[in-house]
């Protein structure tokens, strides 16, 4: 599955982040952390359960995880003060907090056919950039999918 969010495409399939068709380098915590935290959304997730879901019985302290997510945060040009993508939950945890859409083709590395007369795709093209489509997905947590 491929979904976009901000300048990202992130593909859950091929384990990449791709950001203006160049991949992203992301540890394999850091990939699926950004995957939690997106599949998860807009629930908030606490530090036990992020310890819980990527390191299953090991212990892990604090710091592990705000190294990790410092690090995803830079990845992704995110900052800790105003976030676009993670969101710290104050003594509690994170939350992905972007908008998720299904990734144009131009995003996605195709050809574009979103209709360029919306006010997204006028934007875009006076960016330079070619339009894309921005439709919400739905990206509840299904029971007979558990995250690993």
């Amino acid at each position: 599955m491929r979904l976009a969010f901000g300048d990202f495409v992130i593909d859950f399939d091929q384990r990449r982040l791709l950001s203006a068709q160049q991949e992203v380098r992301l540890t394999p915590k850091a990939f699926d952390l950004l995957r939690l935290l997106i599949e998860t959304r807009p629930k908030a997730l606490s530090k036990q359960e992020i310890f819980d879901r990527l390191w299953p019985g090991t212990f892990v302290t604090e710091n592990n995880l705000a190294t990790l997510v410092a690090d995803l945060r830079s990845s992704l040009g995110d900052q800790a003060s105003e976030p676009r993508f993670i969101r710290t939950v104050y003594a509690f945890g994170y939350a992905f907090v972007g908008d998720i859409a299904a990734p144009s083709p131009v995003l996605a590395g195709g050809t574009s056919g979103a209709d360029s007369s919306s006010p997204r795709a006028e934007r875009e093209m006076r960016r330079g950039a070619e339009p894309t489509n921005s439709s919400a997905i739905n990206l509840e947590p299904s029971a007979d999918q558990p995250y690993g």
